[in-house]
């Protein structure tokens, strides 16, 4: 807490012998305390995606080949979207005094979009003819 109360005087004699008297006060400080509560939110989506692929295969029927069956993992890359700010801070008012105002909690929501992680997991059927 600050609280300012002293004050200076001078005083200067000047050739006419009149005396001069100047007082000198310390600035008002103004002190607004605003405490705030940022509360973050961002879920995350898990999505597995099985795609079923048919591959034709046409063989001679006097050889015959077995391929093994060929499965892939992939990841897609993590969606990022601009975060989304709720709530607004009010403006702080001037006063003449030194003051020091606590002002209520500012609770703040940012819900942040969804993170969504997808994962392909092709199935490969291969009919051979």
């Amino acid at each position: 807490m600050f609280h300012h109360d002293q004050k200076t005087t001078t005083t200067t004699t000047s050739t006419a012998a009149v005396p001069v008297q100047s007082v000198m006060h310390q600035a008002a400080v103004h002190e607004v305390v605003k405490p705030t509560q940022v509360e973050e939110i961002q879920p995350v989506i898990s999505r597995q995606i099985e795609k079923t692929e048919v591959h034709q295969i046409t063989q001679p029927i006097l050889e015959k080949n077995v391929l093994p069956t060929q499965v892939t993992d992939r990841v897609l890359p993590t969606q990022v979207k601009p975060d989304v700010v709720l709530g607004t801070a009010a403006p702080a008012m001037a006063q003449e005094q030194s003051t020091r105002v606590v002002e209520n909690a500012q609770h703040t929501t940012v819900v942040k979009p969804a993170l969504v992680q997808e994962t392909i997991r092709p199935h490969v059927i291969e009919e051979i003819q």
